[in-house]
């Protein structure tokens, strides 16, 4: 188990290079090259009672850093994708051709970013980075008994799920949202990785829970077009429009917030969760 964690970290990583090396399609391969970080801080999550020394934080603040700085472009990318959907699931013209403008001006300044001569700089120095971790990655030491450890590891992150999931059901805002999205994401991942011990369980689990991260992340999406669409206010100059587009964006919200709810009582209810907590103990004590 511990050549696989630290290879499941190790190939990551070596992805993430890879994506960041590439001339073309720049920002589909910024977004991968973020997504291999998320899913290296998943497994670390899940190795993290097993891990020995400081190598939990030193790579997860290595990683989470990382990202952020290449962060921009994503989000971007995020807001153009909205709007479109925005303007595929609207009849009014106005609304249509003030939304195209917004995007338009996103996609210019997501181009100028990329193009840029700090954005490549930079990105650079992260690939840099990735690859000097390799070595440091090749040392990651994983206690006796690791598997009932990864246990604990992943029921953490389930558990921590199940308290942003009682917190939002309480008085969901779009921060409980964002910080209930990553658990989600996290644990997701997280079952991809342990999918090869009972391969059909794990994989019906990580469908339901990829459904639930889906909805989350186009919850977030909208709430990064509603900053957005909010801070430009006073340059834009179709008021009644923009208002349209905002209560578009409020009903869109609290309709994913309901279907997310839904579905993590399905996966979260305090009801249910000790059921599930202890067929993980269970399984993985057995395996173990």
């Amino acid at each position: 188990m511990q050549a696989n964690i630290s290879g499941l970290i190790r190939h990551y990583n070596n992805q993430a290079v890879l994506h960041l090396s590439r001339k073309t399609q720049i920002n589909y391969h910024v977004h991968q090259s973020r997504l291999c970080c998320k899913r290296i801080r998943s497994i670390l999550r899940l190795a993290r009672p097993a891990l020995i020394n400081d190598d939990y934080r030193f790579f997860n603040r290595f990683y989470r850093d990382a990202s952020r700085r290449i962060a921009q472009a994503r989000d971007l990318t995020a807001l153009i994708e909205t709007i479109d959907l925005l303007i595929s699931g609207t009849s009014s013209s106005k609304l249509v051709i003030f939304l195209t403008r917004e995007k338009h001006r996103l996609f210019i300044k997501r181009k100028n970013l990329l193009n840029s001569t700090d954005f490549k700089n930079q990105k650079q120095e992260i690939s840099d980075l990735f690859v000097a971790a390799e070595t440091k990655l090749e040392n990651i030491s994983i206690k006796d008994n690791e598997i009932t450890l990864l246990g604990s590891g992943i029921l953490n992150t389930y558990h921590k799920g199940v308290i942003f999931w009682e917190l939002n059901l309480k008085n969901n805002d779009c921060h409980l949202m964002h910080e209930w999205r990553k658990q989600v994401k996290y644990f997701w991942y997280q079952l991809v990785v342990l999918e090869p011990l009972w391969p059909v369980i794990f994989e019906a689990l990580a469908r339901e829970f990829q459904a639930l991260s889906k909805l989350l992340g186009q919850y977030q999406d909208l709430t990064l077009l509603e900053i957005y669409l909010k801070e430009q206010r006073e340059k834009i100059n179709f008021p009644n429009e923009l208002a349209v587009g905002l209560r578009i964006i409020t009903l869109r919200k609290k309709d994913l917030a309901k279907r997310s709810l839904h579905l993590g009582d399905k996966l979260f209810a305090s009801q249910k969760c000790k059921g599930l907590s202890g067929w993980f103990k269970f399984l993985l004590n057995t395996i173990g």
